[in-house]
């Protein structure tokens, strides 16, 4: 067992409703920021997160470029605006 300051605390808990750790992560994003998502140790579904980014985007107005990496082991987010 492990004692967790505030900090840590706040890493895992999120705000009550539709907010996943990509949608959390993704409001963080300034212009021109990105966030990379790896298979199996962020995102375990068996559709790609796109459905998730297309979401948060539309709901915020922000224009957002997802696309996955050569390798195809994660999918890269860039904030665009």
């Amino acid at each position: 067992m492990k004692k967790l300051s505030k900090e840590e605390v706040s890493k895992y808990f999120f705000a009550k409703g539709r907010k996943s750790r990509i949608s959390q992560m993704l409001s963080t994003l300034d212009p021109g920021e990105g966030l990379l998502i790896e298979k199996e140790k962020d995102w375990q579904g068996k559709q790609p997160p796109y459905r998730i980014i297309n979401r948060f985007a539309k709901r915020t107005g922000w224009k957002l470029d997802a696309d996955r990496t050569p390798d195809d082991k994660a999918w890269v987010v860039k904030r665009i605006s």
